[in-house]
Formats: structure tokens, sequence, C-alpha cells
């Protein structure tokens, strides 16, 4: 979602766009390629959503399933301050991450969280 967005490669892109939404100014990420020819409202959910997708920490990341309701409009994002973007994104504490995200996945986090955790621990 990214590098569609951006119109920059993946490796390039995602400092960038931190560095945008730090400026309170995500929109700036977008390609200048679009000449500006786009919802802005999808535009922000798209960065937004495809910086969460590509947090450090992956059991912070939103799951194929709410990632979906996000786009679709039947969750939102949460709000993450501007000045608190590069904290969040690279944060080591992994309790302080689940927590943002363990309202968005609702009453089975726990049980896709150890879900997660499998799968990154033993593979598929």
């Amino acid at each position: 979602m990214l590098e569609v967005a951006c119109g920059k490669r993946p490796v390039e892109q995602r400092g960038f766009v931190i560095d945008c939404w730090r400026r309170g100014a995500i929109l700036d990420a977008n390609d200048p390629r679009l000449e500006g020819i786009y919802a802005k409202d999808q535009m922000e959910l798209v960065l937004k959503l495809g910086l969460f997708c590509s947090h450090s920490n992956p059991t912070a990341r939103p799951v194929m399933r709410q990632a979906m309701h996000y786009l679709d409009g039947d969750a939102k994002l949460p709000d993450i301050p501007s000045d608190n973007v590069i904290d969040f994104f690279s944060a080591t504490n992994e309790s302080s991450d689940l927590e943002l995200f363990t309202p968005l996945l609702g009453s089975n986090s726990t049980q896709i969280m150890s879900t997660i955790d499998s799968i990154l621990v033993e593979g598929r």
C-alpha cells in the first residue's frame, strides 16, 4: 500500500511517511505523479494503515481481517499523535503496543496474538 500511495520503493518510503506524519502532513507522502487527484481521506487511511501494517513489532500489526475492516470503513484506525509516531513505530515495549491494538482486536485478542506468535515462531 505504501509503495503504491507514495510512488517509492518499500525500503525508501516508511521513514518518509513517518516523517510526514510527524510533521502533521501525512498527505505530503503521496506520489506526486497522482497530481492531487485522489480522495484525501482515503489516501490518509492508506498511508496510516500502511504504517501500521509495517510496524517494527509484528505482534502490534493488525491482522488481515482488521486491516480489511479499516479499508472498508467498518473500524477506525486508532489516533496516534504525530509527535509520538516515532516512539510508537520504534517502540520495543511490546505490552504498550498490544494495549493500543487490543480494543481493535476485540475479545479474541489473546487468541489472535497467540496464533500470530505461533506462526512467527513455527511458521505456517
